[in-house]
């Protein structure tokens, strides 16, 4: 059991490294999202995943070319969704405002 669990595991690793024939492991297509927002301490979610505060992704947020579930989310103000579609070395700039929660 335990060496199927490690047969497993590697093959799982091989396919996560592809190396396209070269022998060298191949680069992810990348974009570059820029995130800009008058809430500094709003926090960016990606696909589920809290990334970064508004104010220290000022130089942009390098994400994996395709589809992405995109939030922008603060205790004082409604929550922001957006699904991108990135194309590979795409710089994207995405101007978010945010509306604040009456009591």
């Amino acid at each position: 059991m335990k060496r199927a669990l490690v047969v497993v595991a590697l093959a799982l690793l091989g396919a996560c490294a592809s190396t396209g024939g070269t022998g060298k492991p191949t680069r992810v297509a990348a974009a570059l999202l820029l995130v800009r927002c008058e809430i500094p301490d709003a926090t960016i979610w990606v696909d589920e995943h809290p990334i970064a505060q508004v104010r220290d992704a000022g130089g942009g947020l390098r994400l994996h070319a395709g589809a992405h579930h995109l939030e922008i989310r603060h205790d004082r103000f409604h929550t922001r969704y957006y699904e991108l579609s990135l194309a590979a070395g795409e710089t994207r700039t995405l101007q978010v405002s945010l509306a604040e929660v009456l009591d």
